[in-house]
């Protein structure tokens, strides 16, 4: 039996209706941990609860433990309960920064929050990045975020994109789900392309993207606080400048480290139509300037996969709000016609890395 300090109990005291024996009994809430006769001591057995005609003499204010806080969750990634910072931000495969290379992840859907508690967090960081998809050279970029909740609904700026959780989710529920509308603009080639000959291509111009996500999430999977989580978010072009769909799926897991650290891992990929390939991967034949052998896209299919890993650090006492610092590093490789196209095999590379770090507040 676990041994249990009296002081830190409440003692009820009862006295036999029929022999006048008087019992204590040292309990927490309406059940019985303890039972002893007199003063002699405490008998070690536990029962549920107190059976028989007893008297109740004396039943002094309970001592409640203090209660555990209540963590909002990013995404499908986090859970309800946590003992660390969610707070945020922070956020996950895409803190989805200003930068075209990285203002693409659909698996960044909003925190989601405690039930009538609003929320706001601001976030700054700068990130390193691949110029454009499929890109071998790097540029440093800022970028930021503004994502919170009001009356249990979620909502998450980040970059060029906007979530919006629509589905309230029950408190201390082990299974919730998660849907809503998305919205994006996508930069990809539009500025900052370092390579000369992807440059002679032309500019593209921003194509604005619509559509939503849904999700279900299961916590206690292997502790108290991790969770497990599946998405799928739709996005398509409705701006005229690909006019294809993207569908990207993606699986999560979340863990908390300590009462104030997180860690978040993220496997996803995307899948997109062949117009949007040929916008961004064909090199057309009356590009001769650009150097590159003409090349075309024919089909739909699954353009890039890759593993992303956050990390979120709380600075204050109390990890639901204040100050967070966080850091993240993310690994995806272009895949099959997309790698085989110029602009990636000749020009760029496959082979994509991005990472950021920053600090957050939320109020």
């Amino acid at each position: 039996m676990k041994a249990i300090n009296a002081t830190m109990l409440p003692t009820h005291r009862y006295q036999s209706k029929k022999s006048g024996t008087k019992l204590f009994f040292l309990a927490h809430a309406d059940h019985c941990v303890s039972v002893g006769c007199g003063a002699s001591g405490i008998i070690a057995c536990q029962i549920t609860r107190l059976m028989g005609p007893w008297t109740e003499l004396s039943r002094p204010p309970l001592h409640k433990p203090p209660e555990l806080p209540t963590y909002p969750r990013v995404g499908t990634s986090l859970p309800k309960e946590s003992p660390v910072p969610i707070r945020s931000l922070l956020l996950i495969p895409a803190l989805l920064l200003t930068t075209p290379a990285t203002a693409q992840p659909a698996d960044a859907q909003p925190t989601r929050p405690t039930i009538n508690r609003d929320r706001l967090t601001l976030g700054l960081a700068v990130a390193v990045s691949p110029s454009y998809d499929g890109s071998d050279n790097y540029k440093l970029s800022p970028g930021g975020l503004i994502q919170g909740s009001v009356s249990g609904f979620s909502f998450a700026a980040r970059g060029t994109n906007l979530y919006v959780d629509l589905i309230r989710e029950a408190p201390r529920a082990k299974t919730d789900i998660v849907a809503g509308p998305v919205a994006q603009l996508r930069l990809e080639r539009n500025s900052g392309i370092r390579d000369p000959q992807v440059a002679a291509l032309g500019k593209i111009k921003p194509a604005f993207e619509l559509g939503g996500y849904v999700g279900v999430g299961q916590s206690g999977v292997l502790n108290r606080f991790d969770k497990l989580s599946f998405d799928v978010a739709l996005r398509a072009d409705v701006s005229g400048i690909h006019n294809s769909m993207i569908v990207t799926p993606s699986v999560t897991y979340f863990t908390p480290l300590s009462r104030k650290t997180l860690a978040l891992l993220s496997v996803s990929a995307d899948h997109v139509g062949r117009k949007y390939g040929q916008t961004y991967f064909d090199v057309p034949t009356t590009a001769n300037a650009s150097g590159l052998t003409p090349y075309g896209i024919t089909r739909a299919g699954w353009k890039s996969a890759g593993a992303n890993m956050l990390m979120v650090h709380s600075l204050g006492a109390d990890p639901r709000k204040g100050w967070s610092i966080f850091a993240f590093g993310g690994y995806s490789r272009v895949l099959g016609q997309y790698a085989r196209s110029p602009i990636v095999r000749d020009a760029g590379s496959a082979n994509q890395a991005i990472g950021f770090a920053g600090l957050a507040y939320t109020f």
